[in-house]
């Protein structure tokens, strides 16, 4: 493999110059699927958490967000229909990850449960906050939020 490509297969940061390829691809996965679909599938929310969660993105025809939740857990971040790609496949993309995450249910019900499991936690549900929250963030602490808002 070439260097590049070695860059590549680890990901690289995510960057403002991936937003259109990573919007485009996650505005079709949410296509059709109403409430089962991620609760925000963008890539704002993705590049605002970047730092935090190590988000690297991995081009390609089965490309993927990776990163590591608050509590160290390797996961991607799927960019495809996972319903359209074979479980070997799937299992070796897999590959020094945990896991993927997050899903939506209605990609889950297309996994092969004699080679996957999957699991909920009530921590990682969805959760609503007022809009106002969000666009008047007060204070010098909150500031880097506001100026990403």
């Amino acid at each position: 493999m070439t260097p590049r490509g070695a860059a590549l297969a680890a990901g690289v940061p995510l960057s403002l110059e991936h937003q259109a390829e990573i919007d485009t691809a996650l505005s079709a996965l949410a296509h059709g699927h109403g409430e089962h679909a991620l609760s925000d599938p963008s890539f704002a929310n993705l590049y605002l958490f970047r730092r935090a969660h190590d988000y690297r993105y991995r081009p390609g025809p089965l490309a993927c967000i990776s990163g590591h939740t608050y509590d160290g857990t390797a996961h991607l971040l799927p960019l495809f229909d996972l319903a359209r790609t074979g479980s070997a496949d799937l299992a070796a993309l897999l590959q020094g990850h945990d896991c993927f995450y997050p899903i939506a249910q209605a990609q889950i019900e297309s996994l092969d449960p004699e080679r996957f499991e999957w699991t909920a936690s009530r921590n990682d549900a969805d959760y609503l906050y007022p809009a106002a929250n969000f666009r008047h963030y007060r204070g010098a602490v909150l500031a880097k939020k506001r100026n990403l808002v």
